[in-house]
C-alpha cells in the first residue's frame, strides 16, 4: 500500500510530460508537499498541513489570474499529490 501511495506522484508526473507542463506541476507537487510537512511538523496535524498547502495554491492561483498571468486550475492535483505524500500512512 505505502509503495503505491508513493508511485502515485510519479505516475501523475509522466502523464503530464507530452503536454510540457511537467515543471510546473512538479513545483506544485514540491510546494505542496513543503508547506504540507511544515505546518503539520509545527502544528502536529496532517490536516492543517493539507489545508495550509492547498491554500497557499489557491491564493497562488488567484494571484495569477488578478494579475494577468495564466492561472491553472489543473494545478490542484498535483499541490494534493505533494500533500498527501507527506502524510504518514
Amino acid at each position: 500500500m505505502i509503495k503505491t501511495a508513493l508511485r502515485a506522484p510519479l505516475f501523475l508526473c509522466a502523464g503530464l510530460a507530452p503536454s510540457g507542463c511537467v515543471q510546473d506541476k512538479e513545483a506544485h507537487f514540491i510546494a505542496g508537499a513543503a508547506v504540507s510537512r511544515y505546518v503539520t511538523d509545527f502544528s502536529g496535524s496532517p490536516a492543517y498541513g493539507c489545508l495550509a498547502a492547498l491554500s497557499i495554491g489557491v491564493a497562488k492561483e488567484a494571484v495569477d489570474r488578478s494579475s494577468g498571468g495564466a492561472a491553472d486550475g489543473a494545478d490542484f492535483l498535483p499541490t494534493t499529490a505533494g500533500c498527501s505524500h507527506t502524510i504518514r500512512w
